[in-house]
């Protein structure tokens, strides 16, 4: 079964499988993670980092909005999108930190169907 949110793939590549199946509308914003180049990667994890360490110390939130996202890393909403900012920042917190965005750019797009794609580690 396909994973459908942001905070489940954060869970998941914490567990670091071979392969993941992720929806189509999860694919569009790994693509868009996977797409920026080195520079404006490390400008927008940083941002994220600062925002990731804001929501985590703000439990009762339990998770994040867009107003956060905006708010806390506008260099990676500058870069990103507010969706993708938003998305990332989720992984990142349910995942454990941003280290597993990191891990997210070592996975491939193997396959892409309609619905779903298949990402494998490199």
């Amino acid at each position: 079964m396909a994973i459908d949110s942001a905070k489940d793939l954060g869970k998941e590549l914490k567990k670091e499988p071979s392969t993941i199946e992720v929806s189509i509308e999860i694919g569009k914003i790994i693509i868009k993670l996977k797409g920026i180049g080195k520079v404006a990667w490390l400008v927008a994890v940083g941002a994220i980092g600062v925002a990731v360490m804001a929501v985590l110390a703000t439990p009762a939130t339990g998770g994040t909005s867009s107003i956060v996202a905006a708010a806390a890393a506008p260099a990676a909403v500058s870069i990103l999108g507010v969706s993708a900012t938003t998305a990332a920042i989720s992984i990142a917190v349910a995942g454990g930190g941003i280290a597993v965005l990191n891990k997210l750019r070592n996975y491939e797009i193997v396959e892409k169907h309609a619905t779903y794609m298949v990402l494998k580690r490199k």
